[in-house]
């Protein structure tokens, strides 16, 4: 792999009663990328420029402001992104160039910068990939070359390093989430869930059979958002699906629109950013939105935001509590540009660095254990809690020793309380 190759940003800063609006700029402009956040940076893979496909992995450092460029194995557009493990995975992908489609699975060490690769079952591109308890799913997917959707789940055991494959119901391109021990496929008609307590699936339809949705989940819900049916009619609908009730309840969009990879859940809220109409005879998009809707589960209440571009093609992914909105077309031009939204944490992290002192983490980012300075927890008392960043606490207990059990929490970012006899000490750690 190249040496990295460092490159600096400027920060523009905007508020709004959400939170705070920054941007930045990838080293090159880019659409139909794949974005995927992980401790603390974001990785921008693939993606087309005005002229060509291109092979770059653009690293976003959040506390440094630096971009940090790496290569893929191979250059392609509509890969499918996720991390776990201390890894970030693209996999599939296609390059409409020469109408080749991809098996291929880049796999980079975060730590090292050092790549591996895999090959799918099958090459093809739209790949939805997630990863959940030590295990990586890469599922359906699209090859125009074969005239085939397909309906295969390659799964890597991170703990082993085995590869196994599995089967959708449906064939075809598919969003993927996970909502605590469930495993989620969403389809244009149908929905599967993988319930990994007990290996165990169900299977239903939707309300309403439309492609091209955004997917989310969030407190126990599945959230379809937008998307269009057959006729390339955009529709404002949304439909949540309770996985404690079963239960279907309806939203709306503030506007119709279709989606790519512009959604995703940061702050305990739900973030649909961009979008807008795709012909799908035509193969190419008609109209473009700014806009960004913002789903509060808590509270069942929705609200908007505006990105600095009405833009389609672009990416959207979260780290921690940022949400970023990187490249795509704004009909003038292939851009660059990353919209970054610090979101408002209850004063969470402004709480965290005050007059606390801070708690050493012993290995960060944490798999199952959490490992304290000892010197600060041992031979006393601790009172212990640990907080999401929307400040929900979601740990509290009293502890004689410096571990705590933390796999049963998600993926994230965490802040952790101790108050014992020297004192109170603030720590932060990523739960992989």
């Amino acid at each position: 792999m190249k040496k990295a190759i460092l490159l600096y940003s400027f920060m523009l800063f905007v508020f709004s009663s959400w939170g705070q609006w920054s941007s930045s700029a990838m080293p090159t402009e880019k659409v139909q990328l794949a974005a995927i956040g992980y401790g603390n940076s974001v990785w921008f893979g693939g993606g087309a420029t005005n002229t060509l496909v291109s092979n770059k992995i653009e690293i976003y450092n959040r506390s440094t402001g630096e971009w940090t460029q790496l290569n893929l194995s191979v250059a392609r557009i509509f890969a499918g992104a996720t991390a776990g493990g201390g890894k970030v995975f693209f996999a599939g992908g296609v390059n409409f160039g020469n109408f080749q489609h991809y098996s291929r699975v880049d796999i980079i060490d975060t730590a090292t910068l050092t790549s591996s690769t895999h090959e799918l079952s099958a090459a093809k591109f739209a790949v939805a990939a997630v990863s959940h308890n030590n295990k990586v799913y890469f599922a359906g997917g699209v090859n125009v070359d074969l005239g085939v959707n397909d309906a295969q789940i390659d799964i890597l055991d991170l703990n082993t390093n085995t590869w196994s494959v599995d089967m959708m119901t449906y064939p075809g391109g598919v969003r993927a989430v996970v909502s605590g021990d469930d495993v989620v496929f969403v389809g244009d008609h149908w929905m599967d869930i993988f319930h990994t307590n007990n290996n165990t699936r169900t299977s239903l339809s939707l309300p309403e059979n439309r492609g091209l949705t955004a997917v989310v989940a969030l407190n126990n819900e599945i959230i379809i958002a937008g998307g269009e049916d057959q006729n390339d009619i955009t529709s404002d609908r949304v439909d949540i699906y309770n996985l404690s009730t079963g239960q279907w309840s309806l939203a709306n969009l503030s506007e119709p629109r279709s989606f790519l990879n512009s959604f995703t859940t940061v702050c305990g809220k739900a973030y649909f950013a961009g979008g807008g109409t795709f012909h799908v005879a035509a193969g190419q998009w008609t109209t473009a939105s700014s806009r960004v809707d913002i789903y509060d589960a808590n509270a069942g209440t929705w609200a908007t935001d505006e990105l600095s571009n009405a833009v389609v093609n672009h990416a959207v992914a979260s780290s921690d509590n940022q949400l970023f909105s990187a490249g795509g077309y704004n009909f003038t031009s292939v851009l660059s540009n990353v919209d970054i939204f610090t979101c408002q944490t209850n004063g969470l992290l402004d709480f965290q660095q005050s007059q606390f002192a801070p708690l050493p983490i012993i290995g960060n980012p944490v798999r199952d254990v959490l490992k304290l300075d000892g010197a600060i927890v041992s031979n006393s008392q601790n009172a212990v809690q640990i907080l999401n960043v929307a400040g929900q606490i979601v740990l509290e207990r009293h502890i004689t020793e410096n571990e705590i059990d933390v796999q049963f929490l998600p993926s994230g970012l965490y802040i952790i309380k101790v108050l014992n006899r020297h004192g109170t000490y603030l720590g932060k750690f990523f739960k992989e």
